[in-house]
């Protein structure tokens, strides 16, 4: 578990180990920066950004809130972007990055080879849970999963809820792989990507988050005529924002409480708005067992 292994996963050997249960692609800390040592350094914040959107609109959207977290809590915010949801696991389980803004199912899969801890989860739409969307294009006749046989199909990373485990479960009742059920698989590494690729036809279907749809839907409202959603999962615990159970406790402490107040004020509630969000708050109510039975059924017991 404490091994590093290799930051540029060949899609290949993702493929495979969506539909093969092979160990999950691993990543190496060779780029990454060493813990900051000087006293000035140390008041960086570092904040890591899974990219269940592109590295772009993951800025676009996450810089305002985390500043202003900063800034209550008198720390500048250095922001840190992967690829992959593993590369950024392996921020926070070798302490790279203070915190992390990830997908439940990384969450779950840092849960259990580490320990990661949640610290706080948002709230949208009155709600602390999201949905995965199998789309289709609206231009073509497919409307239902078993349409989708032989077709194409686009995964944002192996390790997404909405993006592969939800839809590996749902072809796993009927003994199917995402591998044998679809005739060709890429990995976008966002859903934003999947979403387009979905929109511009160069995939038949993706299963995307409803949070990245809904938010493009709303940014891009001529994309929604280009896309037909035909299954919608059940709820799933949110994005949420994690440490190192060994992390800082004092650090912890004061990022939460920023994070957990943030909506007190008008400039904090704009700030939220702008992505969908009204607030954040604690996570002891959200349930991820519905996202932990995935993943074991996606990948076991096995630790990478």
């Amino acid at each position: 578990m404490n091994r590093a292994l290799h930051i540029s996963v060949l899609f290949a050997l993702l493929a495979a180990a969506a539909a093969c249960r092979e160990p999950l692609p691993q990543v190496t800390l060779a780029d990454t920066e060493t813990p900051p040592s000087s006293s000035a350094e140390k008041r960086l914040l570092r904040i890591a950004i899974a990219p269940m959107e592109s590295a772009e609109r993951s800025s676009r959207h996450y810089a305002e809130i985390f500043e202003a977290v900063g800034e209550r809590m008198g720390m500048k915010v250095q922001f840190l972007h992967r690829q992959t949801y593993g590369d950024i696991l392996a921020l926070v389980q070798h302490g790279v990055a203070d915190a992390a803004l990830v997908c439940s199912g990384p969450f779950v899969r840092a849960e259990h080879e580490f320990g990661a801890k949640i610290i706080a989860v948002p709230l949208r739409a009155g709600t602390t849970s999201y949905h995965a969307l199998l789309i289709v294009s609206a231009a073509g006749p497919i409307r239902r999963l078993d349409e989708l046989r032989g077709r194409s199909f686009a995964v944002s990373d192996p390790l997404s809820t909405s993006g592969l485990l939800y839809p590996a479960d749902l072809l796993r009742g009927s003994g199917e792989s995402i591998g044998s059920y679809f005739s060709r698989v890429i990995y976008t590494r966002s859903h934003d990507k999947s979403i387009r690729a979905v929109a511009d036809r160069v995939v038949d279907a993706a299963s995307v988050s409803d949070i990245v749809f809904d938010r493009m839907v709303q940014q891009e409202p001529a994309i929604a005529s280009k896309l037909r959603v035909i299954l919608r999962s059940p709820p799933y615990g949110p994005p949420p924002l994690i440490v190192h159970p060994h992390a800082d406790p004092a650090l912890t402490a004061r990022l939460q409480q920023a994070l957990l107040h943030l909506h007190e004020d008008a400039q904090g509630r704009a700030q939220l708005a702008k992505i969908g969000l009204e607030r954040f708050s604690p996570a002891e109510a959200v349930n991820y067992d519905a996202v932990r039975r995935l993943d074991r059924g996606a990948w076991g017991d096995q630790k990478r």
